[in-house]
């Protein structure tokens, strides 16, 4: 993993290890960093990159990429 990725993972995240897999699973899904010979590149600039502040951000953006009726259910079952 690129030195500066670490870096911003470790400041973002302190040290949450669902946060740091979710950020990452966000930042492979988005385009941002891609896997070449098992290691992670950076795709632009680690300044760039758009990190969210807190774990609930990533939930959010986790399920605004779920299809609509994945979402629904989702509504459903947190109405209960």
């Amino acid at each position: 993993m690129p030195g500066e990725l670490a870096q911003l993972l470790h400041a973002r995240c302190r040290g949450n290890p669902f946060f740091v897999e979710e950020v990452c699973r966000t930042l492979l899904e988005e385009g941002s960093v891609r896997i070449e010979e098992g290691r992670a590149v950076l795709t632009r600039p680690a300044e760039a990159l758009r990190l969210p502040d807190m774990v609930q951000a990533v939930v959010r953006s986790r399920i605004d990429r779920l299809d609509e009726t994945c979402r629904d259910v989702l509504r459903l079952a947190h109405r209960l």
